[in-house]
């Protein structure tokens, strides 16, 4: 175990446990792998046996002539095991990368977003990608080459010691020497790759970045300046790959060098000795068919000290704990909601205090509109409510339950969203829309479509409801991609609407339409509304003002204006201009 912990393989012990669902297919390789090594040692004997034609009393000419006719039938059968050995294995070491990201993407999907904004999707994206892409070349040649040259080295030792056993041991003495090149740089090796991963996933954070910001970076000027970063970034990458192909170069030539000193002890010896002509022949050709499995050893090593660096980055993500999941024993969310209770809530964030000692109780189909200031935490209320994030203390109630007794898919399932950054992905107009409702028809899809005002710039498109809106709905307009978005939520049909700023991005006419919409959407559905623009909650059932992580003021849209509060300076700010049904009609200071 220490031996492993030191030569930095502790990370492939996880690796094997993922290899015995192809426990067949790998003993298959292991066993063309013994053939091939197999036909190794027919070679060597047929060189010996070759050789005897020059010994007075050696084989006659018909026997060399029998060995002769062989030698093709057993280098087709070598190449053949050799093939399939590498096929196998091959097939075994891809399948366990290709389960290993699926897993990684699996546990990313369970993870709270939490977890997901504290960490850069460049560096996530990297882990998934190039981490795995490492640790996939390692363990393919790796496999394959262990499938083959141990049991070739076997053989080819055991052909020595029985042509001469103090020979053997006096030309083998020097291959323990072996383990000091590859350990000491192997180490190395690690550590560099390591960095190198680690700075690769800053090369993909700067290219995600520039991508995702390119408007942005071209209004700026600043497509040298990120030019630069990126150059800084792959240079950075650069510095480390030279130090692991330093180090893992360093490990051949000491091998050799020791191979070479075998090499003149046999030279020695036989000088001193003496021995017969094929017998040394054989003795050689084992010889060198041995050196080469011992240095293909060491750079086996040197590629698991790479891989060993990269998984230790992608185990690192698949030990991150799940912080928001199902509680044992958790239950379905009913077909109805009739209520829905905070009772002192708190959260924080990275220690920060976002919310304090909120209790809200909202009835079924009760509409109600959160206003506030900047990072006064009205996207943070309703984010609680779908366990984007879980309360740091109190509790929320559904149906006079905990919410965390539910099953998150229930939860979810029950939830309509309608974000402030429209989010569509890279897919068909219709598929965007039938996201929370994959078994909708194209007439379900259209209807909603129709509802959220969407139809008419649809039909308009190339090729309707089948146009591709590319990422992140390039294509479209933000005012298009907010109804594309409201669409979604129609179509889902949920119990409970969250809309954060849901009309934001509409002209004044495309607003009016979607307001009736959603007006005859939200009957009979439990309605939590974000907006900045206060024209579009007035018609609410209820106002919750926050302020501080607090609630300070709550009433009608009447009420809260005639208190004269934090409501009635949020509605005169964006209203001066506007006469104040508040007032007597008198406008605003």
């Amino acid at each position: 175990d220490s031996m492993i912990a030191r030569l930095g393989f502790s990370p492939y012990r996880r690796l094997i446990s993922m290899v015995r669902p192809y426990a067949g297919r790998l003993a298959a390789g292991v066993a063309f792998g013994g053939l091939f090594a197999l036909m190794n040692g027919v070679l060597v004997g047929f060189v010996r046996g070759g050789f005897k034609v020059f010994d007075p009393q050696g084989v006659a000419w018909p026997a060399l002539i029998g060995i002769v006719a062989l030698l093709p039938v057993v280098a087709l059968v070598r190449g053949a095991a050799d093939f399939l050995a590498s096929y196998c294995i091959q097939w075994v070491g891809n399948r366990v990368v290709m389960d290993l990201r699926n897993a990684m993407f699996e546990h990313l999907q369970r993870m709270s977003v939490a977890y997901v904004s504290e960490n850069r999707s460049g560096e996530l994206i990297s882990r998934v990608t190039n981490d795995t892409a490492l640790v996939e070349r390692s363990v393919s040649v790796v496999i394959s080459d262990l499938a083959k040259q141990p049991l070739t080295l076997v053989s080819m030792i055991a052909w020595v010691f029985w042509l001469d056993p103090t020979l053997a041991a006096v030309s083998l003495f020097v291959f323990p020497l072996c383990v000091v090149p590859i350990s000491r740089y192997g180490r190395r090796v690690r550590e560099a790759s390591r960095q190198v991963q680690e700075r690769m996933a800053d090369v993909v954070s700067v290219l995600q970045e520039s991508l995702a910001g390119a408007r942005i970076v071209r209004a700026f000027c600043r497509e040298d300046w990120e030019t630069s970063r990126f150059a800084e970034r792959t240079r950075a990458v650069f510095g480390r790959l030279m130090r692991v192909a330093a180090a893992s170069a360093m490990v051949e030539p000491i091998i050799v060098m020791i191979a070479v000193a075998g090499v003149a002890v046999v030279l020695v010896y036989v000088r001193s000795v003496g021995m017969k002509v094929n017998d040394f022949a054989a003795f050689v050709a084992a010889l060198f068919m041995m050196y080469e499995p011992v240095k293909k050893l060491g750079r086996i090593v040197m590629s698991l000290q790479q891989g060993s660096a990269a998984a230790e980055r992608i185990f690192s993500l698949l030990d991150a704990p799940v912080t928001v999941s199902d509680m044992p024993g958790a239950v379905d969310l009913g077909e109805n909601v009739d209520s829905i209770s905070f009772e002192n809530v708190d959260f924080s964030y990275e220690s920060v205090s976002v919310l304090r000692g909120i209790n809200l109780s909202v009835r079924g189909g009760e509409r109600i509109a959160i206003v506030g200031s900047s990072g006064a935490g009205k996207t943070t209320l309703v984010n609680l409510v779908p366990r984007f994030f879980d309360v740091t203390s109190g509790r929320i109630l559904i149906n006079g339950r905990d919410i965390r007794e539910y099953t998150l898919r229930s939860l979810r399932s029950a939830i309509g969203l309608v974000t402030q950054e429209t989010f569509l992905f890279h897919d068909t107009v219709a598929n965007n829309i039938m996201y929370g409702a994959p078994g909708a028809t194209r007439a379900e899809v259209e209807e909603a479509a129709r509802r959220a005002h969407a139809h008419e710039f649809i039909s308009q498109m190339p090729h309707g409801y089948d146009t591709v809106v590319g990422e992140r709905g390039v294509k479209l307009s933000g005012g298009e991609r907010q109804r594309l978005a409201i669409a979604r939520a129609i179509l889902k049909n949920p119990r409970i609407l969250i809309f954060d700023e849901a009309t934001s991005a509409l002209d004044s006419e495309s607003e009016r339409l979607v307001q009736s919409a959603l007006d005859e959407l939200m009957g009979g559905r439990t309605v939590f509304a974000i907006a900045h623009r206060l024209s579009t909650i007035s018609n609410c059932d209820r106002i919750i003002v926050l302020d501080g992580g607090r609630i300070v003021e709550e009433g009608r849209h009447e009420e809260l204006l005639a208190l004269g509060g934090i409501y009635r300076r949020l509605y005169d700010l964006q209203f001066q201009d506007v006469p104040s049904p508040g007032n007597g009609g008198r406008g605003a200071p």
